[in-house]
């Protein structure tokens, strides 16, 4: 396939270079020309602005200050994002294109005679990496458009600055949109969407933001390529949000408050409290819980209990949860027996020497398997049960080089199925839920990727929080987070169609952290039809005494 693209000048940004540097190493991906555009447009001095104008550079100038310095000190590895990279190294050739601005300098229409040279280098694609909004002619010049980047949800976030204005108003998610450029303003045809949990600071969230685009332009750049056309567009919606520009000096001053604010507000809260979760349970199904009426599972001294799954064997309930030791920062699971009015601790089912949760439990030919969390390792661990409860060997890895998050393995409509959360960039993997089957059993390394995969990308339904059935309907368990929030809450989701063509879920409902005072997150909930377990946060004072 023959590619394109646009930039402003041969000096360009990190993520440009980055795509660049993968097509150029992909076989089947040609990168024929480079379309210059040439912007040296010279800005304002400051000292002829307008007052208020000149504040808001200012004071936005001291943000990007402030934060590349907070970057560089504690994420150095991203320090590359804000080096300029020339791509002469690769040896591309290069077109200049000449073009006519609009009258408010944002619109841009080719001349004719850039138009005949692009026409004449049959491009099956164009990628637009620089500045202007696109219009006319050049839209049609590759065989399948101009593709693009909004680094930004298109439904939520249209403007500028990228990354920046999610944090400013404390969004839950933060957004990114490859589309195919069409004449209507921000309404281009939408390949692919996202969102990825809003990072605490701007520029980190930027960098996230690009990273991920990156990942996805690849992704759909493979499949145009492999398929010839172009993926099937996802829905348009109306849009109600303001047109965000660069912050104003108040604005500015507004954001560089809140971030402060936040940060110390949070150091204290840790100096002097922790945030410490709980099991509740109840003899219901999940239909018919009542929150606050629910018994509570004591948590060990020095510790908290999380991530509940209840099995019922010999006619007894048992509780295998994450037990977490505030003093080594490690969890293990531990085993509860339940009855209607109490529990016990039975003992400890499974311990490593790193961190386990989220101990998700299976049968499969009359033995129970457990597919806890265990991410330290860089695997997907199975293991299996001598003797239940406690005692637990190591089976096999079902994945290698993985940083995986609530694994799970159950058998529906004649396949096994592995849903599990992990993203192949960056560190943030509370988005991207991921699907894989088998034909062949659960004990197996070759397990089958869902084509479709990841299926859902959003913080608010991607990752896991258990999966139980009822009434012969199979639902799923999403944890849900908002801004500088884990477990705003939970949504149960039931699974209406899953196949190796299909995946399709639906709302069933929503359980926020509300039923108890002082809560501030939910994450997890399972049930046997017997009874339901679930977990809820609470930030609790230290004894200094």
């Amino acid at each position: 396939m023959k590619i394109g693209i646009i930039l402003d000048s041969i000096k360009t940004s990190w993520y440009i270079n980055d795509l660049v540097e993968w097509i150029k190493k992909n076989p089947s991906l040609t990168l024929e020309v480079l379309l210059i555009q040439n912007i040296n447009d010279k800005k304002t001095p400051l000292l002829r602005q307008k007052f208020s104008k000149f504040l808001d550079r200012i004071f936005f100038k001291i943000i990007n200050i402030i934060e590349k310095k907070l970057i560089y000190k504690k994420y150095s590895q991203y320090k590359k994002h804000f080096l300029k990279y020339n791509l002469k190294k690769f040896e591309i050739d290069e077109v200049n294109v000449q073009f006519q601005k609009s009258s408010n300098g944002k619109i841009f229409t080719y001349s004719q005679e850039s138009i005949d040279k692009i026409k004449k280098l049959n491009l099956d694609i164009i990628i637009r990496g620089g500045s202007g909004i696109l219009k006319g002619e050049i839209l049609n010049g590759a065989k399948f458009g101009v593709i693009s980047f909004h680094h930004g949800n298109n439904l939520v976030n249209r403007g500028g600055p990228s990354g920046f204005w999610e944090v400013y108003e404390k969004n839950s998610k933060t957004g990114f949109t490859i589309q195919i450029l069409t004449d209507q303003l921000d309404g281009g045809n939408v390949l692919k969407r996202g969102n990825f949990k809003t990072e605490n600071f701007y520029h980190l969230n930027d960098i996230i933001l690009k990273e991920r685009s990156n990942y996805y332009m690849k992704k759909v750049l493979e499949e145009i390529n492999d398929e010839k056309k172009l993926p099937p567009l996802m829905k348009n919606y109306p849009y109600y949000n303001k047109l965000y520009i660069t912050p104003n000096f108040i604005e500015s001053i507004n954001y560089l408050s809140s971030r402060i604010y936040d940060k110390m507000t949070n150091y204290i809260l840790d100096k002097i409290s922790n945030k410490v979760w709980h099991i509740g349970f109840q003899q219901e199904k999940v239909n018919k819980l009542t929150f606050y009426k629910s018994q509570l599972i004591d948590n060990p001294k020095n510790s908290f209990l999380a991530d509940p799954f209840i099995i019922e064997h010999n006619n007894e309930n048992y509780v295998f949860a994450e037990e977490y030791n505030f003093s080594n920062k490690k969890g293990k699971i531990s085993v509860y027996k339940i009855s209607k009015n109490s529990s016990q601790k039975v003992g400890v089912a499974l311990e490593e020497n790193f961190h386990l949760s989220f101990p998700y439990i299976f049968e499969f030919e009359n033995n129970y398997y457990m597919l806890p969390e265990t991410n330290e390792t860089n695997e997907i661990r199975l293991y299996k049960c001598e003797q239940f409860p406690l005692k637990w060997k190591y089976e096999m890895t079902i994945f290698k080089s993985i940083k995986a998050s609530d694994s799970m393995i159950f058998n529906f409509n004649n396949y096994w199925w592995l849903i599990t959360t992990f993203s192949k960039v960056g560190y943030n993997t509370e988005s991207e839920l991921q699907i894989f089957y088998s034909e062949n059993g659960p004990l197996t390394d070759k397990w089958i990727s869902f084509k479709k995969n990841p299926v859902i990308i959003d913080p608010e339904l991607g990752r896991n929080g258990g999966i139980f059935f009822d009434d012969k309907k199979l639902y799923r368990v999403a944890q849900s987070f908002a801004f500088n929030t884990y477990g705003k809450k939970i949504s149960i989701r039931e699974i209406v169609k899953l196949d190796p063509d299909n995946f399709i879920e639906k709302d069933f409902c929503s359980i926020e952290a509300k039923f108890l005072k002082n809560l501030i997150g939910t994450h997890h909930l399972h049930s046997n039809n017997n009874y339901t377990v679930y977990d809820f946060c609470q930030r609790e004072f230290k004894s200094f005494f």
